[in-house]
């Protein structure tokens, strides 16, 4: 499975931020490809996930108290006081979801199973090069945009490392910002691991578009007979008296279609409680930190109000940046869905030597080619993707209006 080994630096990346506590297994071949992924206590690791949750669970707890002494401290309108402590709160609240991703794990175990069965009947490794370049190019990207991302971040926050130097001591405040710096770049690579396995399925669903425009592939117990007696893999698609015909062919099409859609249910299964989630709380999270920049760019009577702004503008962006990255990985698959339907009408309109039964075959295909087998669901109240991202926005605005005309602080 090709596609599996362009995503190696990414699991990679998610080991080194305690996303999995898996390793990848290769098999006994010279060129150690990918097998499956395994867990053991006796891996490291496993040693590091579990040493990560724990650091990732008390710290962020310890840092709510050393906020709240803070801003104590500081003369700040008491609304700011609940905008500076969600985005520790939601933080948390996060970084949980990509624990109960990772609890998840027999689904996505089921998922890489069926994407292994796909793979094998439609010869990934005999695919053209744009696709797996394309996924190494997106792992790339990816990685960098998850890094500079965190990155920006922490540097907007460190305005009030000083203020935190004060009350939380060196050690400590150097220590909680590595633990959100980790924290962070964990929330980063569960967006990009929703985000490639979307991707992933859609690759599968293009390249069984693309298998239908190939000769026939002939089932391992047709074989011709006469003068062709030897079994072969491939004939030509005009040769219809000799190969089998395109029922067949749809047949064996459907089957694989079918797999790919088990795998976008076991996939859904995973993701479909985290994206209510993640939605939910970036949409308020983004309206409170568009609220602050604007109130902070303001007010210039007050230091630690002007210093929030340029955290909350950075929050902000990336949020945003976020939502986006995965709306479009959930919206993927629905596009492909299209292109096969297309492929499929092609067959029934430009294909000169289609029979009675092959057009029969045809329609019933057509018929589970639907976009509400792939759509995923959030938590069963209403359906992800891209038709979403004009709502959000809307309600982005709405929330902040409302905040700027309350007046409260």
């Amino acid at each position: 499975m090709l596609l599996f080994e362009h995503l190696r630096p990414f699991v990679c990346f998610c080991q080194m931020f305690g996303l999995i506590p898996f390793f990848v297994e290769n098999n006994n071949s010279p060129k150690n490809n990918f097998k499956r992924f395994s867990f053991s206590l006796r891996h490291p690791v496993s040693w590091w996930f579990f040493f990560l949750f724990a650091v990732q669970l008390i710290i962020p707890i310890l840092d709510i108290y050393g906020v709240l002494a803070l801003i104590h401290q500081t003369k700040v309108p008491s609304m700011f006081i609940g905008f500076v402590l969600h985005e520790h709160v939601f933080l948390i609240v996060l970084v949980a979801m990509t624990r109960y991703i990772i609890s998840k794990y027999p689904c996505l175990r089921r998922a890489i199973c069926l994407l292994r069965k796909v793979s094998n009947e439609l010869l990934i490794e005999n695919e053209p090069a744009e696709f797996l370049s394309g996924l190494k190019i997106r792992v790339i990207v990816g990685i960098f945009a998850a890094v500079v991302c965190t990155v920006a971040i922490i540097v907007s926050n460190l305005v009030l490392f000083p203020s935190k130097l004060k009350y939380e001591g060196t050690i400590f405040a150097v220590f909680i910002l590595i633990n959100r710096s980790f924290m962070v770049m964990l929330l980063m690579s569960s967006f990009l691991l929703a985000y490639f396995c979307y991707y992933i399925v859609a690759c599968y669903i293009r390249l069984l578009a693309l298998d239908m425009k190939r000769p026939f592939r002939l089932t391992p117990v047709e074989k011709i007979t006469g003068a062709k007696a030897k079994t072969i893999a491939w004939m030509q698609v005009n040769d219809t008296k000799t190969v089998l015909s395109w029922k067949y062919k749809l047949k064996q099409s459907k089957r694989i279609f079918g797999d790919l859609c088990k795998t976008l249910s076991e996939l859904n299964k995973v993701f479909s409680l985290p994206s209510l989630v993640f939605l939910t709380l970036r949409l308020i999270s983004s309206a409170f930190s568009l609220y602050v920049t604007i109130y902070g760019s303001l007010r210039t009577d007050n230091a630690f109000i002007q210093a929030l702004a340029p955290a909350c503008a950075v929050s902000f962006t990336t949020g945003f940046l976020s939502i986006l990255v995965v709306l479009k990985g959930f919206e993927m698959p629905i596009l492909e869905f299209k292109h096969l339907r297309q492929k499929i009408f092609s067959i029934l309109n430009e294909e000169p030597d289609i029979q009675m039964d092959d057009e029969f075959e045809a329609l019933s295909f057509l018929q589970h080619v639907s976009e509400g087998r792939a759509r995923l669901s959030a938590a069963g109240l209403f359906s992800v993707g891209l038709n979403l991202l004009p709502s959000l926005t809307a309600s982005i605005i709405t929330y902040l209006i409302i905040l700027l005309q309350t007046r409260l602080v």
